[in-house]
């Protein structure tokens, strides 16, 4: 594991798009970090990257970035599909690796990527970033400590409407958008995309689950849109029943959930009280019904560092600054494996 005094830690960025661009930014904004390297398959869009975030390196090979003594860890940003390469070869040199999620495209990759990482022996971590601001962690701790009793019933969701609106760009025109549902890149869409964070919640929240059943609407690209169709499926909605103990769950995601910008949430009813969260309401409290009917009361969840902190805190030789089940590739492995699993029974090849 890396040890590092008083040197800024040196952060390689996997990746050229927006979500790269998100942790230049994130990483920058954190004191003792400088992002020091770039790497994308495409060494035009590596260098002109760099260049414009005022990255000093960049590199066409991650086996080259990973070898070159130039960053102390890894931050992989990159398509689904290009995220196995980097994150082997950041392990296979002894490097902290953070993974933007799902952690693969497919359940096979996502394993090799965990079994290396627990060779490595070194911080490996998903960015399961809804955890950011300390509301799951309260809802765990308020249903662990018997808050709402035994827990009954659950809803999951997580709910936008890009497809439907240009709020956030126009993904005809825009690769930041249209590459989610290509069924070449994408882990099959809305599922892998949004899915990935609803069933990370529920396992923090309710612990393991069981698929039952899923439901999802396979997309229908028009043709002058040129996303790509082959190698998918690719949904751009799903409904799924999850067996996590007693608990029947219900878990959903949609990018064509009209009137939902950006939409994460959930509801869990015990025989006592029932926990209601909702992002677009507040991203530091949550409600707590006491009886059916009652006014919620709000419960302020307690500020824990963010996703990214938590793994330079670990990836500097500390332990995790938050106490809950980590953001560690087994966690990564659990989802990949639950995603499978609603493909899988939504009727989709799961071998691509």
């Amino acid at each position: 594991m890396l040890t590092v005094g008083r040197a800024p830690l040196r952060i390689g960025i996997v990746g050229a798009g927006a979500m790269a661009e998100y942790h230049v930014r994130r990483f920058s904004g954190i004191a003792g970090v400088r992002v020091a390297a770039v790497c994308d398959h495409s060494e035009a869009k590596a260098r002109e990257f760099a260049a414009a975030n005022g990255i000093g390196r960049f590199f066409a090979h991650p086996a080259d970035m990973a070898a070159s003594r130039a960053v102390d860890a890894v931050s992989v940003a990159a398509y689904d599909g290009y995220h196995r390469e980097p994150v082997l070869a950041a392990l296979d040199r002894g490097l902290p690796v953070f993974c933007e999620k799902p952690l693969a495209r497919r359940l096979s990759d996502a394993a090799a990527m965990a079994e290396a990482a627990a060779r490595a022996g070194v911080p490996a971590l998903v960015n399961f970033s809804k955890r950011n601001g300390g509301l799951l962690s309260l809802a765990r701790r308020l249903i662990e400590s018997g808050h709402i009793g035994t827990p009954r019933t659950a809803e999951f969701h997580y709910r936008q409407s890009w497809l439907l609106q240009d709020a956030w760009g126009d993904w005809r025109r825009s690769p930041r958008w249209a590459w989610r549902l290509s069924e070449s890149l994408s882990t099959f869409g809305a599922l892998g995309d949004l899915g990935s964070h609803v069933l990370d919640a529920l396992l923090l929240v309710l612990g393991p689950g069981e698929v039952g059943s899923c439901s999802a609407r396979r997309f229908d690209a028009p043709s002058e849109s040129g996303v790509e169709l082959t190698g998918g499926p690719s949904f751009d909605s799903f409904s799924a029943r999850i067996s996590a103990g007693a608990v029947e769950a219900s878990v959903s995601g949609s990018y064509r959930a009209e009137g939902h910008l950006d939409s994460f949430g959930l509801n869990v009813g015990g025989d006592a009280a029932a926990l209601d969260l909702d992002f677009d309401r507040s991203r530091s409290t949550l409600l707590k019904f006491d009886a059916p009917g009652a006014t919620g009361v709000p419960v302020e969840a307690e500020k824990v560092p963010s996703t990214y902190e938590r793994f330079l805190a670990m990836a500097r030789g500390g332990e995790d600054p938050v106490e809950e089940r980590g953001l560690d590739f087994e966690r990564g492995l659990e989802v990949q494996d639950l995603v499978e699993a609603c493909a899988a029974a939504s009727g989709a090849a799961a071998d691509r």
